[in-house]
């Protein structure tokens, strides 16, 4: 009788050891569908509950991880739409560009990017079209920071990549300073970044209303009437910058390119050996490679 109850025994915790092991894998195989699904919360808990039974199972970790990414990826989308529906449209690019940054494959984003630019400078303007004042209220300035400290601000998320973040720090430092050319200029790059050449140029053409000798500007600008194709402006502006600076190999060399793009290749070659002679790499580079002596 004892024996009997000793196999019994044995047979019920076999049963439940079963049964424990097949529940374990009813949590793996959700985990799975609910992943295939993209339904990253609800695959998380039951990666988790797997882990929980099978603490020694490989790869649970990292598919958990995989769905905190993809968690926190979709997190910037839903934060870009509020923004966009806010009419927040810098932020809304900025974290439509982090959601990019994760999921490369997302096919909408670039048109969402370059849908909220459109929507951003339409409502940078007033109803005459003309571009609305680009400082801030100085209801949002603290009074305790200086222009300076705004500027610098402004130059540590430049180097973060964060356009959006460094241009709310340089209208603020043009708002206390508005003779700060080196903010206007800054700003305008960050604008350029971000695809929106109207504000770029607005900004350069402030900053070399204050100083006209700020090659940086010029040459800037010449870039962002580059990227909108209109190379006779572009040119303009390198001959500008060089009239100033006829030393400035990167003026010369960009003259070349815009050249170029024009098929106007007697200008190219002459703007291009001028900057290889001032030492640009680029144009050395380029001048050996079609055998052309500078």
């Amino acid at each position: 009788m004892k024996a009997i109850n000793k196999v019994s025994l044995v047979f019920i915790l076999l049963f439940n050891i079963t049964l424990i092991y097949s529940q374990c894998d009813n949590y793996l195989q959700k985990a799975e569908m609910l992943f295939s699904q993209k339904k990253y919360a609800d695959a998380k808990k039951q990666y988790s509950a797997y882990k929980e039974c099978k603490p020694k199972a490989e790869g649970i970790d990292e598919k958990i991880a995989e769905c905190e990414s993809f968690l926190q990826c979709e997190n910037y989308r839903q934060k870009a739409e509020t923004a966009d529906s806010q009419k927040r449209y810098d932020d809304a690019i900025k974290l439509y560009q982090d959601y990019k940054k994760c999921n490369p494959e997302a096919k909408d984003i670039d048109k969402k990017i370059a849908e909220c630019n459109r929507k951003r400078e339409i409502s940078g303007k007033d109803k005459g079209g003309n571009n609305k004042q680009i400082y801030p209220e100085s209801d949002n300035i603290p009074p305790s920071i200086s222009a300076m400290e705004w500027y610098n601000q402004g130059i540590s998320y430049d180097n973060q990549e964060d356009y959006a973040e460094a241009i709310q720090c340089y209208q603020q430092a043009v708002f206390l300073k508005r003779d700060m050319y080196q903010a206007w200029n800054n700003m305008g790059n960050a604008y350029q970044h971000q695809g929106n050449y109207t504000d770029a140029i607005q900004c350069f053409n402030n900053a070399l209303n204050i100083n006209s000798k700020h090659v940086a500007a010029r040459i800037n600008m010449g870039l962002a009437y580059y990227n909108q194709k209109k190379y006779t402006e572009a040119i303009q502006c390198y001959k500008q910058a060089v009239n100033v600076d006829s030393n400035n190999n990167l003026a010369w060399y960009n003259m070349g390119v815009c050249y170029v793009d024009q098929n106007n290749r007697s200008e190219a070659l002459k703007c291009y050996t001028k900057a290889a002679q001032l030492g640009n790499k680029k144009a050395q580079e380029l001048l050996t490679n079609i055998g052309h002596k500078w």
